[in-house]
This record gives structure tokens, C-alpha cells and sequence, in this order.
């Protein structure tokens, strides 16, 4: 259908406006922060990414154990 292959492109363009937008904000508020630390608004300081750690799965109590615990409390 036409009108859903172009509600799908408008949709795309607004999802890349904003991220456009949030690249901006960023940008903004990295420069507000260095000029409240004193430094020139223009200076780039390297920042390290967040690790790709994936959560690990915690050892949580089976249900029965958990129902013990319940019945002796």
C-alpha cells in the first residue's frame, strides 16, 4: 500500500531528525560542561565507551527453596 510505504519513510525521517536532535543536545551539553568547569567550549576531551558487558544471569533460589524459607519464616 502506498500510503503505508510513506507513513514508513515519514516515520524514518522523523526517527533521523531526532537522533540528528539528541547529537546536538549532546554536543550542547558536553560545551556547557566545559565552560562550567572554566575550559574553552571548543576543546574535545577523549571519553572512554561504556563496556559491552552483558548482564549475567543471578544465581537466584529455585522455588522450592524460596517456599521453605517462606514456611520456616
Amino acid at each position: 500500500n502506498v500510503s503505508d510505504v510513506l507513513q514508513a519513510k515519514t516515520q524514518l525521517l522523523q526517527y533521523e531528525i531526532d537522533l540528528v536532535e539528541q547529537k546536538q543536545q549532546v554536543i550542547a551539553s558536553m560545551a556547557e560542561l566545559l565552560s562550567d568547569m572554566g575550559l574553552p567550549a571548543s576543546l574535545t576531551i577523549p571519553l572512554e565507551e561504556m563496556p559491552d558487558i552483558t548482564p549475567q544471569e543471578e544465581d537466584l533460589p529455585s522455588l522450592e527453596e524460596l517456599i521453605s524459607v517462606a514456611m520456616q519464616s
